[in-house]
């Protein structure tokens, strides 16, 4: 049996779920479906947390202070934490002899000191690691990833999305989605730059290797999008529900104009979205692997490089 801790009780952690809902969308229930691990440790300064976590997921389950917990005999760590902390969290698991799984949620740190405290240890460990943009380790994305790279619908032309709550938050799930099946991002331009919360909000042009697109980042609205549109010569991809539906549209010849063509619905994905947790703790298990961490470790610097140059009052490009 895999002991498994968590670090942190919050939303993603453990209060999203119960043990009777189907979808799997919190660590705690993650751990909970999985017959190889076990959630036996937790940790959260927020004692509403821990006791709703307990009441929940087990009341075996031991709280003790993070720092208490990172010393302990466990096999397996999600790190939900507030992103300035990962850090500190994140060095000391990777020092704990016992660990050998460690889930982080994202982004990875808040800064670049933290970034440049972590990097070598990260990019040198043997412990399983992995960053939770939980597309990256979604069944269908990685099926669409593969579609499109066997190019049987051409090349994609261009690409457009929306999204809420800040480029460096919600939006680094997107940017790491454009990388994972579009390209790597080589610039950004930004419009109508907003900064809030120390984040970015506005209109961002996008040229990555093979492509450009459009992302629109939307501030003062009370509910969420993430929605993104991939055009391919002889196709159409659309991204909707945050991901939770993925259709493809595929050119035919018109049945109403003679030498006309347009799109007929050609395969609508699996919804496999709703198990995310799952999947990341899946991927992290069986799958992942020193080239796919220190391609998160690199993402990472990118997403840090792109935020640190919006923030500049007067840089409104980011370049790789």
């Amino acid at each position: 049996m895999i002991k498994s801790a968590l670090i942190g009780c919050g939303n993603i952690a453990s209060l999203l779920n119960t043990k009777q809902d189907y979808n799997i969308v919190t660590h705690a229930n993650a751990y909970e479906k999985n017959p190889q691990t076990q959630l036996i440790l937790c940790a959260d300064p927020n004692s509403k947390n821990l006791d709703q976590c307990k009441k929940e997921w087990g009341k075996d389950i031991i709280s003790m202070s993070s720092n208490n917990l990172l010393e302990q005999d466990i096999d397996c760590l999600s790190i939900c934490s507030p992103t300035p902390l990962h850090s500190n969290h994140l060095s000391k698991a990777l020092e704990n002899p016992y660990i050998d799984y460690i889930i982080c949620e994202k982004p990875l740190v808040e800064t670049k000191e933290d970034y440049e405290k972590i990097e070598y240890a990260l990019l040198n460990t043997n412990k399983k690691v992995i960053i939770n943009y939980i597309r990256r380790f979604d069944p269908s994305f990685i099926q669409l990833k593969s579609i499109l790279a066997q190019k049987e619908f051409g090349d994609i032309i261009s690409f457009n999305g929306i999204f809420t709550k800040g480029l460096y938050h919600n939006g680094s799930h997107m940017l790491d989605l454009i990388e994972l099946i579009i390209g790597d991002i080589q610039s950004i331009k930004v419009d109508q730059k907003e900064i809030k919360n120390n984040d970015i909000y506005g209109i961002f042009s996008i040229q990555t290797v093979g492509a450009f697109g459009i992302l629109q980042n939307l501030n003062n609205i009370n509910y969420s999008l993430f929605e993104l549109d991939i055009i391919l010569e002889n196709a159409r991809v659309k991204i909707s529900d945050s991901g939770h539906c993925i259709k493809i549209y595929k050119k035919v010849e018109s049945d109403q104009y003679k030498g006309y063509f347009k799109l007929e619905l050609f395969k609508t994905l699996p919804n496999t979205l709703q198990f995310y947790a799952k999947n990341s703790l899946d991927f992290l298990l069986k799958k992942t692997t020193k080239e796919t961490l220190k391609q998160q470790v690199l993402f990472s610097k990118k997403l840090l490089d792109i935020k640190s140059s919006f923030l500049t009052e007067n840089t409104n490009i980011y370049r790789q």
